[in-house]
């Protein structure tokens, strides 16, 4: 067989390995581990604290027959918790194919938490908080307060171990409006009916706390904290009779 006929038979095979070399080249391929760092970094870019991110669905290899296309994330709300995020595939600036992805973006933050139970009007001290890294996916970075604004205060709640300290679960001076002794005005509804008195209180206690006030007669009932500082008491509440 001469080299002529050797080159005729090989040359079907030749032709069609460049031509697979061509489409190789000409396709874009976006693998499951090339998306998920992909999307790990756009949550991270996108974050004020230290994320971890997991994929709540099955991601699969993304392949393209043309060459060029690119990749886009987008997302609508937080990114916290539960939630979604968008990964469009250009060509050209034009979105070819789009996918929304469910994932799970918890943040972890340096924190203040709960040495110990702290119980509800109970001074914290610096022994009672540990400064540490901590899951943070529920809370308002804004309501995490720095150590100093927290020793010293009191607990507005019962603060369990392990608990994360917020703004909302301390008391400062100004948050205080009824201190115990002080006098205060009672509002006892009835159902439409309501009887003013005046007593003192037997508790601390802020808006919205319930506590326990004692009326001049001597009565010992229990009422929360109107905004306006007034003690409303609702009927079936008095807790001591007239002595």
């Amino acid at each position: 067989m001469n080299i002529m006929t050797k080159i005729l038979k090989l040359l079907p095979i030749i032709i069609f390995a460049l031509a697979l070399q061509q489409s190789l080249t000409a396709q874009s391929k976006f693998s499951k581990e090339t998306i998920t760092k992909a999307i790990e970094q756009y949550v991270q870019a996108n974050a004020d604290c230290e994320t971890k991110v997991s994929i709540q669905q099955t991601l699969q290899a993304f392949l393209f027959k043309e060459s060029g296309v690119k990749a886009m994330f987008s997302h609508d709300g937080e990114l916290r918790g539960l939630c979604k995020i968008n990964i469009s595939f250009l060509k050209n600036n034009e979105t070819i194919e789009s996918h929304d992805i469910r994932i799970k973006v918890n943040l972890m933050a340096q924190a203040p938490v709960a040495n110990k139970f702290i119980a509800k009007n109970t001074e914290i001290t610096g022994e009672d908080i540990t400064i540490t890294k901590t899951d943070v996916t529920q809370i308002d970075a804004k309501l995490i307060p720095d150590k100093g604004e927290i020793i010293g205060k009191k607990a507005k709640t019962g603060i369990v171990k392990g608990g994360i300290i917020t703004k909302a679960s301390i008391r400062s001076s100004e948050d205080v409006y009824i201190k115990k002794g002080s006098r205060v005005n009672i509002l006892h509804y009835a159902g439409a009916i309501c009887i003013k008195s005046t007593g003192f209180a037997l508790q601390d206690g802020s808006v919205g706390d319930i506590i326990k006030v004692k009326k001049d007669n001597s009565n010992t009932l229990a009422g929360f904290i109107a905004e306006d500082g007034n003690i409303i008491i609702e009927d079936n509440q008095i807790l001591g009779e007239r002595k």
